[in-house]
Parts: structure tokens; C-alpha cells; sequence
């Protein structure tokens, strides 16, 4: 994911660190809350829905 202020097409751009390609990826964790490309909380709200789906199985 690429986060700026200008709109720009992001599909075709690579990042490289020194020689290492960064991938592109759609959803991300950061700090415990999934985000992803257009920030919403998709992806989130359904992880927290397996985690309580499967705490409320074993009781």
C-alpha cells in the first residue's frame, strides 16, 4: 500500500530499498487493526468476526 495526499494511479508503482523489491499488498495489519487499500473496515470487522466465532464455539 502507498499512502499520499495527491491522487495518482498507484497500480504500476514499485518500491525498492537499496536492492530489496517491496512488495504491494491490499491488506495490511498495523497495530492490531487490518487496513486495507481504500481504509475500511472490511477487512477488520470480519477478522473480528472469525476470532469471536471461534472463542463462542468453545464455550
Amino acid at each position: 500500500m502507498l499512502f499520499t495526499n495527491k491522487k495518482i494511479c498507484t497500480s504500476n508503482i514499485e518500491v525498492k530499498r537499496n536492492v530489496i523489491h517491496i512488495n504491494d499488498v491490499t491488506c495490511t495489519k498495523f497495530l492490531g487493526v487490518f487496513i486495507d487499500k481504500k481504509l475500511t473496515r472490511k477487512d477488520h470487522i470480519s477478522n473480528l468476526c472469525n476470532k469471536l466465532s471461534k472463542s463462542m464455539a468453545i464455550i
